[in-house]
C-alpha cells in the first residue's frame, strides 16, 4: 500500500515537472514558502544581514519559480545563493557593490 501511494507521488510529481513554468502546482508551494519567509522571517534577519544584490536572494528566488519551473528555479536559486556570500554583517554605511547583471537570470 505504502509502495504504491509512493509510486503515485512521484508520478504526479512528475507529471506537475512536465507542465510549463506558471502551471506548476510545486513551484507555486515553493512560491508559497518563500513568501512566507519574506513575511516572517526576513524581517528579523536585517538586523544582523544586509543584502549584496538589490534584489534579495528569496526575491530572486520567487520570480524564477514562477517563471522558470521547480528544477531550472532551483538550479538558478542556488546559483545566486553561491554568489552570495550571505551573512554579510549588517554595519551601516558599508556597501558592497553589485555583480555586472545582479539581477539578471542565470543561464
Amino acid at each position: 500500500m505504502v509502495v504504491v501511494l509512493a509510486g503515485a507521488t512521484c508520478l504526479l510529481f512528475l507529471g506537475d515537472l512536465a507542465r510549463p513554468a506558471e502551471q506548476q502546482c510545486s513551484a507555486r508551494l515553493i512560491v508559497g514558502f518563500i513568501g512566507i519567509y519574506q513575511q516572517f522571517v526576513s524581517p528579523k534577519l536585517t538586523r544582523w544581514v544586509r543584502c549584496r544584490y538589490p534584489e534579495t536572494c528569496s526575491a530572486y528566488a520567487k520570480r524564477m519559480f514562477e517563471t522558470r519551473g521547480v528544477i531550472r528555479g532551483t538550479v538558478a536559486t542556488y546559483r545566486r545563493l553561491k554568489s552570495c556570500g550571505g551573512n554579510l554583517p549588517a554595519e551601516p554605511g558599508t556597501t558592497v557593490p553589485a555583480l555586472p547583471n545582479a539581477t539578471a537570470p542565470h543561464e
